[in-house]
């Protein structure tokens, strides 16, 4: 598999997460693209609405079902894949935290019962980095790390 994302999106999303919240420590939002024989290019961002989020003790960030629903509507209209996108700080790494790794697979396999042609997953940015978990068609929960060229 390999990811792109067209023009500056990824310059776009990185701005977009950093934005403080006044329910969330963190931000979410989802990116779409087309999936091109194992190659996505990344082409849309939305990001979680700031009433879906759900105040929590616990995590970073929680949004509700509104923000689902929102994102299954996208992806059943769109017909792309759908990866939930969200950023590490340096100092925790790229790396999927328990929590990432189980919305992650859970989203993974939401995203894929509605349309399992394309290839669907989540994102954790980081500097440099990103680290991809994804579905593959046959049902198998993947995880690579790219690094971008500087």
């Amino acid at each position: 598999m390999k990811i792109i994302f067209k023009d500056n999106l990824r310059q776009m999303i990185e701005a977009d997460l950093k934005r403080p919240s006044k329910v969330a420590f963190e931000r979410i939002g989802f990116i779409f693209g087309t999936d091109i024989n194992g190659i996505i290019i990344f082409d849309e961002y939305y990001p979680v609405d700031d009433e879906d989020y759900v105040k929590s003790e616990i995590y970073g960030a929680v949004f509700n079902k509104e923000a689902i629903k929102k994102t299954l509507k996208r992806i059943l209209v769109s017909k792309k894949s759908c990866f939930q996108v969200h950023e590490h700080s340096t100092l925790f790494g790229s790396r999927f935290s328990k929590p990432d790794l189980v919305t992650g697979q859970e989203l993974c396999q939401t995203f894929n019962s509605f349309n399992s042609n394309v290839t669907h997953g989540s994102l954790i940015l980081c500097g440099h980095e990103t680290n991809v978990m994804y579905i593959t068609r046959d049902g198998q929960i993947k995880q690579e790390l790219f690094m971008e060229e500087v």
